[in-house]
């Protein structure tokens, strides 16, 4: 949803990072097939420090991370902005996927946040977030949804405004970390 959102607004993809997936819980098919169609290179590996600076050599203004497993460190001396989206309302629910946490924990919010990359996981300032309510009978499936459609208007922002949130962005405090 992010990558179709940001395309939708006009913005030019350069690259698609991306890894396997188990296609269980996590899909990137439909968005793989949509940078092919596109010819967008496809990579289905780590970023490197050389991508970064092919990345910085085509002209790309910002690294928008969504559903990646690896931490990009370092990529400030290539690129003005670098973006993740996480699904919790940070700075509660780092880690690599805590959506199921929430369901164990029972919360009565969730979220959706995007943050500066910063060089410890999900630790950076907040762009925007978007919270929603959960209710009693949610589901994985369910929380998932209402995940990626508060991705898909966090995208919107984003890609309307980014230098703006980029210069307003709050630092995180406290929080928590689910592995």
């Amino acid at each position: 949803d992010v990558f179709e959102t940001l395309i939708e607004k006009g913005w030019q993809p350069v690259k698609l990072f991306t890894r396997p997936c188990d296609n269980v819980y996590d899909f990137n098919d439909v968005t793989v097939a949509r940078a092919r169609s596109l010819r967008v290179p496809v990579q289905m590996s780590r970023i490197r420090p050389s991508d970064l600076a092919a990345l910085k050599a085509s002209g790309c203004e910002a690294l928008v991370v969504a559903g990646y497993p690896w931490l990009v460190k370092d990529w400030e001396a290539y690129l003005p902005y670098g973006v993740n989206f996480h699904p919790s309302p940070l700075p509660h629910g780092r880690g690599p996927y805590p959506i199921f946490q929430a369901l164990l924990e029972g919360v009565s919010v969730w979220g959706m946040s995007v943050h500066e990359l910063a060089p410890a996981f999900d630790t950076g300032a907040i762009l925007a977030q978007h919270l929603f309510p959960v209710s009693p009978d949610e589901t994985h499936d369910t929380l998932l949804a209402k995940c990626q459609i508060a991705s898909k208007r966090l995208a919107g922002l984003i890609a309307a405004d980014l230098p703006r949130l980029w210069q307003e962005a709050r630092p995180q405090e406290g929080g928590t970390y689910w592995p």
